[in-house]
């Protein structure tokens, strides 16, 4: 008689998260849904792209052809987009962060080997020759920002700043925040859904890294050859970004480094507050003064503010 072996992963923990925070989890769910033929939609436009670009050739060595490499590279992105996100979900923040930055690290490759191909030097990069993984990325980003389609936007400069944060957080200890490496909470070193702040960081980071991965894939489809595929992915990549624009306040706020910004409060007694609270869990007031308190309304707002993480039915920014 065989056993049956129960592979549900933290039940208990994934029901609290998606119970305290249903919006971020459906518009995950919503975006990458939307995906859900890339795979195969980026195969058969390779196929049909390289059927006009072998012509005539004898022999073909799929790895040195730019076609082939950016479709491996394209469908590893949304592999690791789903696996971040069932990472996320079930409580493994850190992970799903690594997750997030090996993306970035794909995205940024597959334009260093447009850059390669360019100038007929494919073969000399060790991924595309299928010798190790994606490397020195730091170079990479630094040549890729040289190409046409990457000079005259905000894309590398966003792409830097994300990616620092990711590996930060990636090489953070478990018993620390990756958002603020500041300490847990005792109780929540194994219980995620007690530390809001690192749901929300990890939220903003998936939201940040899907804008900039879907508009960097979008580039490169702008420059391929015309197939009857191609405007089936674009079309797919366009749905992706409408599931994303409710968000999209939550984007601009992350980019500026904040959580919060300039969100008002209003306290019991009709006060109004204009504050914003940074990645690093620092409260801002306008013009960097905090506003003068009475003992009561700083308790409020101290309270009020912790609510608005816990408390948060919708992704913070909207």
């Amino acid at each position: 008689m065989k056993r049956s072996v129960e592979l549900d992963i933290r039940p208990r923990l994934r029901s609290t998260l998606l119970h305290m925070y249903p919006d971020i989890f459906t518009t995950l769910h919503a975006v990458l849904g939307e995906a859900e033929d890339f795979e195969w939609l980026i195969q058969m436009h390779t196929v049909a792209a390289c059927n006009a670009e072998f012509s005539g050739k004898t022999t073909i060595y799929l790895n040195e052809e730019i076609s082939h490499n950016a479709e491996l590279i394209l469908q590893e992105i949304i592999d690791d987009l789903w696996a971040s996100c069932l990472c996320f979900q079930n409580g493994f923040t850190k992970q799903a962060q690594s997750l997030l930055r090996s993306t970035l690290e794909l995205i940024v490759h597959l334009y260093y080997l447009k850059y390669l191909n360019q100038s007929g030097s494919l073969t000399s990069d060790s991924w595309a020759m299928g010798q190790r993984g994606v490397e020195r990325v730091a170079h990479s980003v630094k040549t890729i920002k040289k190409m046409g389609e990457l000079r005259r936007t905000n894309l590398i400069a966003r792409l830097n700043a994300l990616y620092n944060r990711l590996s930060s957080s990636t090489h953070s200890r478990k018993d620390r925040l990756a958002a603020v490496n500041s300490p847990r909470v005792e109780g929540a070193r194994d219980i995620i859904g007690l530390e809001p702040l690192e749901v929300l960081y990890t939220a903003g980071l998936f939201w940040s890294a899907l804008d900039l991965v879907i508009c960097m894939i979008q580039k490169h489809l702008e420059k391929e050859p015309k197939t009857t595929w191609l405007d089936r992915l674009q079309q797919v990549l366009a749905r992706m970004a409408i599931q994303l624009e409710p968000v999209r306040v939550y984007v601009e706020n992350f980019d500026k480094g904040y959580l919060i910004h300039r969100e008002h409060m209003i306290l019991s007694n009709n006060r109004q507050v204009l504050y914003s609270m940074s990645l690093n869990k620092r409260l801002e007031f306008p013009g960097h003064k905090k506003p003068k308190f009475t003992h009561n309304e700083a308790d409020e707002f101290k309270k009020k503010v912790q609510t608005r993480f816990i408390e948060c039915t919708k992704p913070i920014g909207r």
